[in-house]
């Protein structure tokens, strides 16, 4: 028998939430949205946002993906305590822009996400996005 594990499981210490599920659009460029419509349709359960509402909050573009910094400010706004805890490291992309992206990210998933998302497009928001969301960039893969 192996031997009993004296750490505790974090796994045990934490109750699962009930959460409603939103799928993401056919043409797969909403989970973003899909994510905060489960997030606020859970803390807001009597309000009901369309992607249409969400995609305004998010900036979202036209047939591109959605990065995270517009929802979150939107959030702050409406009265969440919001926290990103990432390893894109904004101030770096702010500072450098399209060098950073291209430094921290093979060259395909460098171009995917500078014409295939609304990053370029959300840059004008990060002084504001630094200064209302409390921000953590961690090592990860990117």
């Amino acid at each position: 028998m192996p031997a009993k594990s004296t750490r505790k499981n974090v796994c045990y210490t934490l109750s699962m939430k009930n959460l409603p599920f939103f799928a993401n659009t056919p043409d797969n460029t909403r989970c973003v949205q899909a994510a905060f419509r489960i997030i606020l349709k859970y803390f807001m359960p009597e309000r009901n946002f369309s992607y249409a509402q969400l995609d305004q909050m998010s900036q979202k573009m036209p047939g591109k993906d959605t990065w995270w910094p517009p929802m979150l400010i939107k959030l702050q706004k409406m009265g969440f305590s919001v926290k990103s805890i990432e390893a894109f490291d904004y101030r770096r992309f702010y500072e450098e822009g399209e060098t950073y992206v291209r430094g921290i990210y093979p060259e395909a998933t460098a171009d995917y996400h500078l014409n295939q998302t609304n990053l370029k497009e959300i840059k004008p928001l990060i002084p504001e996005f630094l200064s209302k969301i409390a921000t953590a960039t961690r090592p990860g893969q990117h």
